[in-house]
């Protein structure tokens, strides 16, 4: 070998710019990790978005519902305890008083049946009365509305004063 062939030879390595396989393979897969964490991220915070879209309409059907409830007269029937539970009724949301759910499903067995109940799209609203609670001519009033797939419920209780 030549002294001319040797230096060509030695300055191969010094002289080369660029990666190697093996560096461009290990950079792929720092950048496909670094990908993957943020699809996750981005899923997460999409379910996280829909939970709290079905919490925030839920409130919105407990509101209107408790709204319309409050603006019943004291004698209603919306605001009487059907099933004279009183105060232990007030969680009751297995079913309406005719032993069906809010979409009008037979549901076999209930023991704790709402006294009244109501659906609006996706969600299911239930509300219970307590006669004379906490005092004497006072109804509170317990509005539940569930989401039926998120089954994300929501409670509002208002006490509503006989009327003068």
């Amino acid at each position: 070998m030549t002294d001319a062939e040797k230096l060509d030879r030695s300055d191969l390595g010094r002289d080369e710019l660029g990666f190697t396989l093996i560096e461009a393979l290990i950079a792929m897969v720092v950048l496909s990790v670094g990908v993957l964490a943020v699809i996750g991220m981005q899923t997460s915070g999409v379910g996280g978005n829909a939970r709290a879209r079905a919490v925030t309409e839920a409130a919105n059907y407990a509101t209107d519902k408790m709204e319309f409830l409050l603006g019943e007269s004291y004698s209603s029937t919306d605001l009487s305890d059907a099933d004279a539970d009183g105060v232990l009724g007030l969680s009751d949301s297995q079913c309406c008083q005719d032993g069906k759910d809010a979409q009008g499903n037979t549901i076999t067995n209930c023991t704790a049946p709402a006294d009244g109940c109501d659906n609006q799209g996706q969600y299911d609203i239930y509300w219970n009365v307590s006669d004379d609670d906490p005092v004497t001519g006072a109804k509170t009033i317990k509005v539940l509305v569930r989401h039926r797939v998120l089954q994300t419920p929501v409670t509002i209780e208002f006490v509503k004063a006989e009327d003068a």
